[in-house]
């Protein structure tokens, strides 16, 4: 990594000083006070391997140099403070343990229930273990074999990975229930299964996952350090909250809120009245979050998600007197800021909202997707509160996302409406603007302005026409790390210093695993199993036709195993799959398969396995590591 900031960069980040009041300390304060057992210097490792280290960002500690945005230096300041805090006597967090907290809630009986599980069982091991340690000292049941209920806000990995560390021989106990908001399950599988490989590779840039962890390096990506990359575990949740309602575990009342379509598909808030406690899952972050987020996904309702936060203001903002999440630090509501929690929810509220409402205003506008990012603007009352900066979202990629939901990515120029594929494009464009070096010599002269978009941009056109040029490459991967360094994002600040890195010679590509190659694939149901090979197919000019067997089973939360069989008509003809549900068992079944469905998934794509003559017509994809930044 380029080590080096231009004047241009140190100027525009002494600004930020100037824009933010940098004497109010407020989140700082509230992200470090009441840490019982601090552990900053955390590193977590397995086989040689560290999976999470806390420890690799002591330089956070220091004063913020240079080469980083001021603004995201704090919030990088706040993500770094590691241990147990107390959020109330009652409640528990271990934050700086992986990208997600870990909460513990005491019950009236003195068990614990455990409000999400860290991505990676490593980390949520880790936690466990530390947390015990605390408790054990101080008088508090230990969380090891006093397990009353197990809580998953939603469908993302961070929050239900790791849930295997949460017991000792890291085997789930079948007496211990888990919770789950209505839909969980088939979003949390179906939420990499098409394009895991895809999602796992952009997720390095976002995350910054191949990033030295310096000030030159990776710092946050907002709601965290990053991710861990431990191992991914996955557990058949035992009760689904299908409505709002009251649900007492062990003698303690849990008030759900489900907030479908928000933040993840399948996402829930619980308030407890005992505590006078709301937990806002990843509903609300100390940040701008994301309505589209880089690595890819679907894009998120932002009039939806506003709707869903009043509603929680509404119902549990004149009650609690603490507000916590999945996410950074927690709100009190206190003597000095009776209104504190209100307030927040209801600034979180606006902003999606206003987002939303200020893209529609500048798509009917005629404004293109590209414009949006200069057309939309927020209260500066709004956007200046530091719990609403855009350290993970921004209001320029978000806005690009309401354009996206509403009206897709054509721009109505028939110009734009059939493109040339990249590498064509820039072929042409190079030859069109004088050839590489006319191209490379302007370049320089946008670079020493420090007009570092516009010079990424030319000397990427001449890598893609010609991935050879040194000098491109040497150019263009300045330009972008003076990008970083500039970044309040630090989602941003990853993507331009991942692209960096990229451009360098002799560096090898990263990815990260994705779902469909962890735990999740073996809960697939039948009918995502198949949508998983018709992306897998072998384009052949064979015909075939046949049907499939499945037998799915659940455990229910009475400890009863329910099993539905479900038979598929399956039609392969020339690459492509295609499946019908039936319900007649008269007609001749080719293929049976009961239970896992990961084992059935590797006899499919093994061309060894049983039956040959299907299994041929699929192969496993191993790419992971495709090229984004060259062709």
């Amino acid at each position: 990594m380029e080590k080096h900031t231009t004047k241009e960069t140190q100027k525009e980040n002494s600004n930020v000083k100037k824009q933010l009041n940098f004497a109010d300390n407020h989140e700082f304060m509230l992200a470090s006070q009441n840490c019982v057992a601090p552990f900053n210097h955390l590193e977590i490792i397995q086989d040689g391997k560290v999976i999470w280290s806390q420890k690799a960002y002591a330089f956070l500690e220091e004063e913020c140099p240079n080469c980083a945005n001021p603004s995201l230096w704090e919030n990088a300041r706040c993500n770094h403070q590691t241990g147990l805090f107390r959020v109330t006597e009652q409640i528990f967090q271990l934050r700086g343990f992986d990208m997600a907290n870990l909460t513990l809630v005491l019950t009236p009986n003195n068990k614990w229930i455990v409000f999400d599980t860290l991505m990676s069982i490593e980390c949520s091991r880790a936690a466990i273990e530390f947390a015990d340690r605390w408790f054990n000292e101080n008088g508090y049941p230990e969380v090891e074999g006093n397990l009353a209920g197990i809580i998953i806000s939603h469908s993302h990995v961070d929050h239900f990975g790791g849930i295997r560390g949460l017991f000792k021989d890291f085997k789930v106990d079948p007496s211990v229930p888990i919770y789950v908001p209505e839909g969980f399950t088939e979003a949390a599988i179906s939420e990499n299964l098409m394009v895991g490989k895809a999602m796992g590779r952009r997720a390095v840039f976002q995350y910054g996952s191949s990033l030295e962890k310096s000030p030159f390096g990776s710092l946050s990506v907002g709601i965290g350090q990053g991710q861990s990359t431990g191992t991914i575990s996955f557990e058949l949740p035992t009760c689904e909250i299908t409505e709002n309602k009251i649900i007492a575990i062990d003698g303690l009342d849990l008030d759900f809120q489900l907030t479908p379509g928000t933040e993840a598909p399948a996402e829930m808030n619980t308030y407890i009245p005992a505590y006078q406690a709301l937990w806002m899952a990843e509903n609300c972050t100390c940040t701008m979050h994301n309505l589209y987020t880089l690595r890819g996904a679907q894009i998120r309702d932002g009039k939806s998600w506003s709707r869903y936060l009043v509603e929680a203001q509404r119902r549990y903002g004149p009650k609690a007197k603490v507000l916590f999440h999945a996410h950074t630090w927690p709100r009190y509501a206190t003597e000095e800021e009776p209104d504190a929690i209100n307030r927040y929810l209801l600034d979180q509220a606006r902003l999606y909202k206003g987002i939303h409402d200020e893209s529609l205003k500048a798509v009917n506008a005629g404004y293109t997707i590209n414009e949006l990012a200069e057309q939309v603007a927020l209260p500066e009352e709004l956007t200046n509160q530091w719990y609403l900066r855009p350290y993970y979202g921004t209001i320029a990629h978000n806005s690009k996302a309401v354009y996206q939901k509403y009206i897709g990515w054509y721009d109505s120029n028939p110009v734009n409406l059939n493109p040339l594929p990249p590498e064509r494009e820039a072929k042409q464009m190079v030859k069109y603007m004088g050839g590489a070096e006319a191209i490379l010599e302007k370049a320089h002269e946008d670079y020493e302005k420090g007009n570092y978009q516009w010079a990424a941009k030319v000397t990427n056109l001449v890598i893609y026409a010609d991935p050879e040029n040194k000098e491109a490459r040497a150019l263009c991967r300045r330009s972008l790390t003076q990008l970083g360094y500039q970044s309040e994002s630090g989602a941003w600040r990853n993507e331009y210093l991942t692209g960096a890195l990229e451009l360098k010679e002799d560096v090898d590509l990263f990815s990260i695993e994705s779902a469909d190659s962890s735990e999740l694939s073996a809960q697939m149901n039948g009918e995502m199993l198949l949508d998983y090979l018709s992306i897998h197919t072998i384009s052949t000019k064979k015909q075939q036709t046949g049907m499939v067997k499945f037998t799915d089973d659940w455990q229910l939360s009475n400890g009863q195993i329910h099993s539905l069989t479900t038979t598929y008509f399956i039609d392969y003809w020339q690459g492509i799959l295609t499946y019908y549900p039936i319900s007649s068992d008269k007609e001749e079944v080719t293929l049976i398969y009961e239970g896992k469905r990961l084992a059935f998934l590797q006899q499919m794509l093994d061309s060894s396995g049983e039956p040959r003559n299907w299994s041929m017509l699929f192969k496993a994809d191993t790419n992971n590591y495709f090229n984004i930044m060259e062709p």
